[in-house]
């Protein structure tokens, strides 16, 4: 348990180093006007200690939590069909993106048309199973050219699409396919336990940034963002001294935990429905252009919540 503390709070002071404001929350705070989170403030603390309690418990329901024979060989008779609907989701998403003139997500607008292109194609190859495990390569040179443009730093906001790229690259088309690129099979025959794990690992690290950029290192976003939307219910429940400041903290907090967690590969089930419910809850309040920057992570979802973690890249317990 040492080792997820020390990756817990080594995460916790580091990650805020590469992080960079841009349009986030549907506003634009330039510049910053609140101070940063310190860890001099008890708050804090109690943010870090949460987080080191639900992974401990989190650590012990994985040793008890297990699923049937019977419950393990209906989910691999569904895993082909559910690959082939997550993707052809993700691909539904690209192309909005490109017809929206943005890549990944809308603070990446560009009127690079080569960036675009990339991206519909790609969006095709996901929907037709149209030679998907080169759309895998072709998303994974999207994500290093757009970086060329918009820096690697804020494209670290979409890193989610690296893991998307490899487990595309690795999982083909199973079901569903138009043409498939069957030579590519004997390369990735090996390496398809490790498709999925790619997959949680990168929405994981997707989480956890997020939860800096967009909240921990940034609270100005989230503030502005409740002074116009009063999502802040802690108010409204008679709770005064939760102020819109430590609502974006404690909002910051849970994301980085729903990262941790997928991370390590705890209770990933769990994690992921609540995860879910949460975005469906922003789906709800903010409208369609939320529903397109959530499909992918919509159809990550799909596929986390009904195969699972994955049995590799995650944290081992030892099991007596």
């Amino acid at each position: 348990m040492g080792f997820l503390l020390r990756v817990s709070v080594l995460i916790y002071i580091f990650l805020p180093l590469v992080a960079r404001a841009h349009i986030k929350w549907f506003v634009e705070v330039s510049p910053p006007t609140l101070l940063h989170y310190s860890f001099l403030e008890w708050q804090v603390w109690i943010g870090i200690l949460l987080i080191i309690c639900v992974l401990i418990a989190a650590r012990i329901l994985e040793t008890k939590s297990s699923l049937t024979r019977k419950a393990k060989k209906k989910i691999t008779a569904w895993e082909p069909l559910l690959t082939s609907i997550a993707q052809a989701i993700i691909g539904i998403a690209l192309i909005i993106f490109s017809l929206q003139s943005f890549v990944f997500a809308p603070n990446f607008h560009t009127e690079q048309i080569y960036l675009l292109t990339i991206q519909a194609f790609v969006g095709l190859s996901f929907i037709f199973g149209f030679y998907t495990r080169i759309g895998g390569i072709l998303l994974l040179i999207l994500y290093v050219l757009a970086s060329l443009s918009f820096g690697w730093i804020p494209l670290l906001d979409a890193c989610e699409f690296l893991g998307v790229g490899i487990f595309t690259f690795i999982a083909g088309r199973p079901r569903l396919s138009f043409i498939h690129s069957a030579s590519l099979d004997v390369i990735t025959k090996s390496l398809r336990p490790y498709a999925l794990p790619f997959l949680r690992i990168f929405l994981g690290l997707n989480l956890l940034i997020l939860a800096f950029t967009e909240k921990l290192l940034h609270p100005d976003l989230g503030v502005l963002f409740l002074q116009t939307n009063t999502w802040n219910f802690m108010n409204g429940l008679g709770v005064s001294v939760f102020t819109d400041y430590w609502f974006v903290f404690a909002a910051g907090i849970c994301e980085a935990l729903f990262g941790m967690l997928l991370i390590s590969g705890f209770i990933t089930r769990t994690t992921t429905i609540l995860l879910s419910i949460f975005l469906i809850a922003t789906l709800i309040l903010l409208g369609p252009l939320e529903l397109v920057g959530h499909l992918p992570h919509f159809a990550v979802a799909l596929l986390l919540i009904t195969i699972g973690s994955g049995t590799r890249l995650k944290i081992r317990i030892r099991r007596h």
